[in-house]
């Protein structure tokens, strides 16, 4: 039979082209990453290059996982004549280098070395380190077969995110990783239309050195009070809530009973003027007990009455801070009582609307509003970390870094007690930003950084960040920048995160940091200053050279003038409206 059969394996390697990689592979290389490792100078790193001059290009050695400096030609894989299903064909066995981000491969078939295709090809084995390809016809039908392996790399979100970017974002994670003391690292881009691109550096557990993983579930503290807010709107947008309704009309007697709650509108609760405030800051009746018990099981009116039974107190110790609608203070209060609002109108649990309304329909598959007493986090997670003594300067807490990662999260109750993945979260910030299904036409008056106040109120100094809606805009200190842009943060024991939307780019990124981000002079409080801000740098830097923050006499920086950008009407928000 070997007359009618050809056993040599003709090559061919084809350039960069559209994403088709399994997520969920912890830190495996990318394409520049393998060349720079394998000492390729610089000149001989394209995609169909040959630097050995043995036939072999480097993309195709890369898929094989051989050296790209050395010649290969009898490394690469041979056709053989074996039986499959019960006839001799002509079968290629591959292995596939398992380390390889984005490596597609393909097997086809010919008769004379005309017409190639993969049609017709008997797929015997396909896992994450073989192939196995039989030709489909059996050898005795034609006086002679020919196979070839095509390897193609293709890009992680074409026409946004190239594989030379995927390596530099890694360099910068690696570096963040080793002057931070930070377990790991993982991040998330999207381009409207495409999967996201998801990656992560570093480990998920610090004891078995287990590797993070791109899929890996985390707690996203405060980034939950998004899913707060678009409850709210949609519930407004449906005309079952309103902005200016007072929370006394929603609320028992017994519940923040000290508060003026017919002044108060669900308005402020949205924008953290409702001068409550808040339950976090209380540290021997909350913070203390919150450390030391971690599987107790708070109730949303516990913690409420936590800042009512302070109120005549000082905003120190934990009364009033100011009276409604005077100034923004940011209270996780305030979303407590908004998801007994909504539990009010809607008739279920905060959690059950969140899920049935924004989780289930979005597909966000990795996202989770955990319920009373489940501590644990379920399937792939990273742990979370915190050093108590450096956070809070206590010493009688436990001391060095600890595994925060089981508690429960009645804990924070609805203000940050969401588990979710880098993917499902940057889905969320397009969602909010470009979905009308989600809150109607509201999102065009309300969903839009011009609209919020001021942090704190500030009238000088440095330019401000402004919040409304639990949604916020920040201007970017790291690069000295002001962007366009909308998120959110989210900072609980164990984890950082940092979600936001550039509208102006059509990206939405999100990082996460599985540590409580130590305290000290020369590291960055928050995970936009780790990565996130130097992420936009790198991938965008032409954002950046055209938002300088400028500085002027009189104050020591200043906001440039910011308009909406030119874009569709389905892109982004019309000329702001007032809806009551």
């Amino acid at each position: 039979m070997q007359n009618f059969c050809f056993r040599n394996v003709r090559i061919l390697a084809v350039a960069f082209g559209v994403l088709s990689i399994a997520v969920g592979v912890a830190a495996r290389e990318t394409f520049p990453e393998w060349v720079i490792r394998k000492q390729v100078p610089a000149s001989q790193r394209g995609m169909n290059d040959d630097p050995a001059g043995d036939g072999v290009s480097n993309i195709l050695k890369y898929g094989l996982g051989l050296d790209p400096l050395v010649v290969a030609t009898n490394l690469v894989p041979q056709a053989q004549v074996m039986t499959v299903q019960g006839v001799e064909r002509l079968v290629l066995t591959v292995n596939k280098n398992a380390d390889a981000l984005g490596v597609i491969y393909t097997v086809e078939g010919s008769s004379d070395l005309a017409a190639w295709s993969s049609n017709g090809l008997i797929i015997v084995s396909d896992t994450p380190t073989t192939l196995t390809v039989a030709d489909g016809a059996p050898l005795s039908q034609t006086n002679r077969r020919f196979l070839r392996l095509r390897v193609s790399l293709r890009d992680p979100l074409p026409g946004a995110l190239s594989w030379e970017q995927v390596a530099s974002i890694r360099s910068l994670l690696d570096g963040a990783i080793s002057a931070y003391e930070i377990p790991g690292i993982l991040y998330s881009i999207k381009q409207p239309g495409q999967e996201p691109w998801v990656d992560g550096r570093g480990v998920r557990d610090r004891n078995s050195a287990a590797p993070i993983s791109p899929d890996d579930r985390f707690r996203i503290g405060s980034a939950s009070k998004t899913f707060a807010g678009m409850a709210a709107l949609r519930l407004i947008n449906q005309g079952r809530l309103g902005f200016e309704h007072p929370i006394g009309a929603y609320l028992p007697a017994n519940v923040l009973s000290n508060y003026r709650k017919d002044l108060i509108t669900v308005r402020m609760l949205l924008q953290h003027m409702s001068g409550i405030n808040n339950y976090t800051n209380i540290i021997d009746d909350w913070f203390i007990p919150y450390i030391m018990d971690r599987k107790r099981v708070w109730t949303n009116e516990e913690l409420i009455e936590l800042v009512n039974g302070l109120y005549t107190k000082t905003p120190e110790e934990g009364g009033k801070v100011y009276d409604p609608g005077q100034k923004w203070f940011y209270s996780n209060t305030n979303t407590v009582i908004l998801a007994l609002i909504i539990e009010k109108i809607t008739g279920v649990g905060f959690g059950r609307y969140i899920t049935e309304n924004f989780i289930q329909p979005l597909g966000l598959t990795g996202t989770i509003y955990p319920a009373p007493g489940e501590s644990e986090i379920p399937g792939n997670h990273t742990r979370g970390y915190v050093d108590w003594i450096d956070f809070i300067g206590e010493p009688s807490l436990p001391p060095g870094v600890t595994d925060v990662t089981v508690y429960d999260p009645t804990g924070v109750g609805p203000a940050g007690p969401m588990i979710s993945t880098v993917r499902d979260l940057s889905i969320w910030m397009e969602a909010i930003v470009r979905n009308d299904a989600l809150v109607g036409d509201l999102r065009r008056g309300h969903i839009d950084w011009r609209y919020y106040i001021a942090f704190n109120g500030a009238t000088s100094g440095p330019p401000p960040g402004t919040y409304g809606i639990k949604l916020a805009h920040e201007p970017d200190y790291t690069n000295n920048a002001d962007y366009y842009v909308i998120g959110h943060r989210g900072q609980i024991s164990g984890y950082d995160t940092a979600m936001m939307y550039l509208p102006e780019k059509n990206a939405s990124i999100v990082v996460v940091c599985n540590r409580t981000l130590k305290n000290g002079p020369g590291f960055p409080t928050n995970a936009l200053e780790v990565a996130l801000n130097k992420m936009v740098a790198l991938l965008y830097p032409d954002l950046i050279a055209t938002n300088r923050i400028r500085s002027e006499p009189g104050r020591a920086q200043s906001l440039r003038a910011v308009t909406a950008p030119a874009a569709p009407a389905d892109r982004w928000p019309a000329p702001l409206m007032e809806y009551r």
